[in-house]
């Protein structure tokens, strides 16, 4: 039972329940108890092919004391029940029963009734609603019924249509046989073997090996679905011959594409087919591009393949489709055609303006780039901008040109610069005596490195604003540290004077590029140095680098100079308070040029040129 509910109806009270499969059952709760039956239907909807037969399996139920026996038969309901369907039966009490029914004729629908009589004093009367479907399929005859082919090759289509009849909604898949076929033949069945959604096309083809006897063979064609008492077949004859002598032409590489007023090459193959010896003319079909060359333009094939290329161009942006037609020089003037498409693109033209410019450190240099579209009047696509090989921290501006923009057109690019700064790096020496504490301290004129350097070009002497680092070395000198001179006793302990050399003592380098420095150290038996970049150990990322060997590496982004940048040596001895010594953060000038690139990108295709920017 799958639902149980109560109805009012013209003055009843009806009990009703579904079951799943046996049908409604109803009971009049205000009724007087009067004995009946009730005929039930496990499956009451069955399908079956022409020629078949089935059994709805039925329950004859018996209530409130009814004791009478049931004749059972086939009646009509919406239509008439098949012709076999019976024979009657008589039940004497509740039990199960069946009743067979059968379709010789074509597909349809029944839709008949499982009638019940009484044999009661009141004749009561029953109807169990059922549903036959009979359903079928047809496979069409083959079209053309006969097919010839070549050996090695495939034949044309043979056509057939799929179809279903009455009720039909199964899939119906199509074979050739698995024997009887001609050695070496296979066949294929298009958009597929299978199909459900009736009426289908279905196309066969052929396919032969080149060994496959010379013979004609007639092929069945089968088509199979579920429950169905057999297939439905067709035949088609398949002769296969000895090929004639023919070529293939071929293009590997179409479709091709090239910016306006450029060329592309399609690369094409003529090769022999069953001995062919003729030379073939090429030419290039209708709807080619105005430039369509072959060359070679008659080529005789052979087996591994004779190349010829196609070079095509046009000024006009635009798709081409055509054919690479050929044609035989013999008496059959065979002729095979090749589709190729070329696509012509849309692109631009740079060129530079304006020359050479030279800038300080810091300041913004101006190019004008003349863009000029090709292929067609107007921009098709935006014009996007960007440049390369700039130097450090500089930035371009990236113009667009609009897509729509008719004309020539100038855009500025602007290139703004960074300016320079410079760092202190410098080394300190200790030197302690056993005797009382004593200061070290000399001040030293220290080594510059950076802030320009020099570099020459094949024109002139150029150069950019670099990053740079100031390096001071100090020599320290002994003296006690409550000052100079012996005391009575002397108690005082004395020490050398200490000095330190800094090798190279100027260096000019770019953002992280490296140098090494040299330290020697005098007048005390610790030798060991400090290394400092503006007065931090080991440096930072700002201003640079230096390791405990004294390799210095320059950061990697220029930082901004500023006015108050002044190299500060800070020198410490081992005892209790400091010296200083300071030095200007002054470098010699110096100017660099780059050749940096500007590229313009349109669509996919991208256009570039370069420029020469010089930094004093």
């Amino acid at each position: 039972m799958t639902a149980l509910q109560i109805f009012h109806s013209g003055g009843k009270k009806l009990l009703r329940a579904s079951t799943y499969g046996r049908g409604i059952w109803q009971f009049d709760l205000l009724a007087p108890a009067t004995p009946d039956y009730h005929i039930a239907i496990a499956s009451p909807t069955l399908t079956i092919f022409p020629s078949q037969s089935v059994i709805f399996n039925a329950t004859l139920s018996m209530m409130n004391g009814y004791t009478s026996g049931v004749k059972l038969s086939c009646t009509a309901g919406e239509t008439p029940p098949p012709l076999s369907c019976g024979p009657p039966v008589n039940l004497s009490q509740p039990g199960d029963f069946t009743v067979s029914a059968s379709a010789g004729g074509a597909a349809q629908d029944y839709l008949f009734n499982i009638h019940g009589v009484g044999a009661d004093a009141a004749t009561i009367t029953h109807d169990a609603p059922v549903t036959l479907h009979v359903v079928d399929f047809a496979l069409s005859a083959l079209s053309p019924a006969s097919v010839t082919m070549a050996q090695g090759s495939t034949s044309g289509g043979v056509a057939s249509l799929v179809s279903g009849a009455g009720a039909f909604s199964g899939t119906v898949t199509l074979s050739c046989p698995a024997t009887g076929m001609p050695a070496g033949v296979s066949c294929s069945f298009s958009p597929s073997a299978s199909v459900s959604a009736l009426p289908a096309s279905v196309t066969l083809t052929f396919t032969a090996a080149s060994n496959t006897p010379i013979a004609t063979t007639a092929i069945t064609i089968s088509a199979v679905t579920s429950g169905a008492p057999a297939p439905k077949t067709q035949t088609v004859n398949l002769t296969v011959t000895v090929p004639e002598p023919d070529y293939t032409l071929s293009i590997s590489n179409s479709p091709q594409s090239a910016p306006a007023n450029q060329t592309a090459t399609l690369n094409g193959l003529l090769r022999v087919l069953s001995g062919y010896g003729s030379a073939v003319n090429l030419s290039c079909g209708a709807g080619a591009s105005p430039t369509c060359t072959i060359v070679p333009a008659s080529v005789t094939p052979t087996v591994a393949g004779t190349p010829f290329t196609v070079t095509v161009m046009t000024g006009a942006a635009q798709s081409y489709n055509f054919a690479v037609n050929g044609v035989s020089t013999d008496a059959a003037h065979v002729a095979h055609a090749a589709p190729v498409t070329f696509n012509s693109l849309f692109t631009i033209t740079l060129a530079l303006s304006s020359g050479t410019q030279t800038v300080k450190a810091g300041q913004t240099a101006n190019y004008n780039v003349v863009v000029s579209p090709v292929g067609a009047a107007a921009f098709s696509t935006a014009v996007n901008f960007a440049c390369t090989g700039l130097p450090a921290e500089a930035t371009c501006s990236n113009p667009t040109i609009a897509a729509g923009t008719s004309g020539v057109q100038t855009v500025t690019i602007a290139i703004s610069t960074a300016g320079a700064v410079t760092a202190l790096i410098r080394p300190s020496a200790q030197n302690r005596g056993l005797g009382s504490p004593f200061w070290l301290w000399l001040p030293a004129a220290g080594m510059v490195i950076g802030g320009f350097a020099r570099r020459a070009s094949r024109k002139r002497k150029t150069s950019a604003v670099l990053a740079s680092a100031l390096v001071f070395t100090s020599a320290m000198v002994s003296t006690s540290c409550g000052g100079g001179g012996n005391s009575g006793g002397g108690g005082g302990g004395g020490g050398g004077v200490v000095v330190v050399s800094v090798s190279p003592h100027n260096a000019s380098k770019f953002p992280t590029e490296q140098q090494q420095f040299t330290a020697s150290v005098s007048g005390t038996s610790n030798t060991q140095v400090t290394w400092q970049v503006n007065g931090a150990t080991g440096g930072s990322p700002s201003v640079g680098t230096v390791d405990s060997t004294g390799l210095y590496t320059a950061p990697s982004v220029v930082p901004h100079a500023k006015s108050s940048d002044r190299g500060v040596g800070n020198f410490a001895s081992g005892c209790d308070e400091e010296r200083y010594g300071h030095g200007d953060n002054q470098g010699a000038d110096a100017v660099r040029d780059y050749t940096f690139t500007i590229t313009a990108t349109v669509g996919s295709l991208t256009q570039s040129t370069t420029a020469v920017l010089v930094v004093d």
